[in-house]
């Protein structure tokens, strides 16, 4: 069956079209490649280049993409466009109807398996299962679920978690404080203590070569397949997260994934998913530390939120409180600046849209920084507005607003919840203890009243944190 017959759209036509999707004249589908495409690709899909993420939040590149997707789509509709690349069709959704419908389909016939994924993530989880064949996704999803209590706010091993970052988040804020300033190498190195204590225990937590050797492995995936691989440096990082993942650590999520089931096989697993868990964690301590500057400028949600850290803490129950208004900081602050910007999938088969056929084993592109900020779904899009995500006290991710900080449908991260609980228990941890203040040049760029920036460049941020005394 086509697509358009077996998935509702609400651009969807009456009649299946017969006719290929017509590929962007030539003069448009350069203008996408120099302003979407290449800015994509130089910043980093898998670990971001410094350099290159300062020179384009400097042309504020992600709203001058977002502007030109506009102008394409009214001048040649709602799309989805197809763009002709040498040895690449590449089909770009422009609504977020088609989007969620994309999402909504995945992985058949949208699989998240595509060309450049295998490419880039073969290198360091080759077995993961993002890049996982038809066959094998259902067994290895089924493990990251289990692993991660998908679909629970907050995990089993919780109070271990919140204890071992509350303990990280005292260090941090006590050396700021003595060295004046908070950067983005202070707070990485905090938050990447904290992930590898939450994901494979005490043990691991110093271990910054074993982050360093994943880093060196995300580097070379930037190229996907004009490296060569590096054997020898896979193989030494496999070995040491298998050390850790052979001894579990019962407060931490491979002492969970190790109980009760068989040593061998378990581990074996491990260390096929584990090092996805440890890459997109870096994603989260990008999207926390933008929340504490976002936090740090808007007076009203950080007194909101240093409420809601004060309430819990008088709670007497053991696990933390799933904190609302903080996860909801953090999925605003995604909606601002995906740490995902491009979405991609490939068609395992033809599918059906209002602008024509796309042929089997396409490349499907969602922009998130176009959907994100739509004006027609919701409100002031450039401003810094936590409450969109709140629904009756808790965090709802509105699917009419196509929203997708974590993807969505099937193929949405299994991570969401684990990493929500992570980042709101630091967060909370450090405005128990401290009042943050955004200093250096970006300060006066993310006050409010002014419309934010489209692009932020996570690397300059500055925070000055006075401890509360608290």
């Amino acid at each position: 069956m086509s697509y358009a017959q077996t998935t509702q759209s609400t651009s969807a036509p009456q009649q299946q079209p017969r006719e290929p999707i017509r590929p962007l004249p030539a003069q448009t589908a350069a203008a996408i490649v120099a302003e979407v495409l290449v800015p994509l690709i130089a910043r980093g899909l898998i670990i971001r280049r410094r350099r290159v993420v300062g020179v384009l939040a400097r042309l504020d590149a992600d709203r001058r993409a977002t502007s030109l997707l506009r102008r394409v789509r009214a001048a040649h509709g709602p799309g989805p466009v197809l763009l002709k690349l040498p040895r690449r069709r590449l089909a770009l959704v422009l609504t977020s109807a088609d989007a969620r419908s994309v999402l909504d389909a995945t992985p058949d016939p949208f699989t998240p398996a595509t060309l450049e994924k295998r490419a880039a993530l073969s290198r360091f989880e080759p077995h993961g299962v993002l890049i996982s064949p038809a066959q094998l996704r259902p067994p290895r999803r089924a493990f990251n679920e289990q692993a991660l209590e998908t679909g629970h706010p907050v995990h089993s091993f919780g109070a271990a978690l919140a204890a071992r970052i509350d303990s990280e988040v005292d260090g941090m804020v006590r050396r700021a404080d003595a060295g004046g300033e908070l950067s983005w190498s202070e707070f990485q190195r905090t938050f990447n203590r904290v992930v590898r204590g939450v994901v494979l225990g005490d043990a691991a937590a110093g271990d910054e070569e074993l982050s360093e050797q994943l880093d060196a492995l995300r580097g070379d995936a930037n190229w996907g397949y004009l490296l060569p691989r590096r054997r020898l440096l896979r193989e030494r990082f496999r070995r040491r997260l298998s050390n850790y993942l052979e001894h579990p650590d019962p407060g931490a999520l491979s002492g969970h994934i190790a109980h009760g089931q068989d040593g061998s096989s378990v581990v074996q697993q491990a260390v096929e998913q584990v090092p996805q868990w440890l890459f997109a964690f870096d994603a989260a301590g990008i999207a926390s530390f933008a929340t504490l500057a976002l936090l740090a400028t808007h007076d009203a949600e950080r007194r909101t939120a240093r409420a809601e850290v004060a309430e819990a803490a008088r709670e007497t129950t053991e696990a933390p409180t799933e904190l609302p208004f903080m996860r909801a900081c953090v999925l605003e602050t995604l909606r601002l600046w995906p740490t995902t910007p491009a979405i991609l999938r490939d068609t395992t088969s033809e599918t059906a849209w209002p602008s024509g056929q796309l042929p089997r084993l396409s490349g499907v592109l969602i922009f998130a920084p176009l959907l994100h900020r739509e004006p027609e779904l919701q409100p002031d899009p450039d401003s810094f507005s936590p409450a969109r995500w709140l629904d009756g006290g808790g965090v709802q991710e509105a699917p009419d607003m196509a929203l997708m900080p974590f993807s969505g449908g099937p193929g949405r991260c299994p991570g969401r919840e684990l990493v929500l609980l992570v980042t709101s228990q630091l967060l909370a941890g450090v405005l128990a203890r401290s009042e943050p203040e955004l200093t250096g040049r970006l300060a006066g760029r993310l006050q409010p009243g002014r419309p934010l920036p489209g692009t932020l460049d996570h690397f300059q941020l500055q925070l000055r944190l006075r401890p509360t005394g608290s």
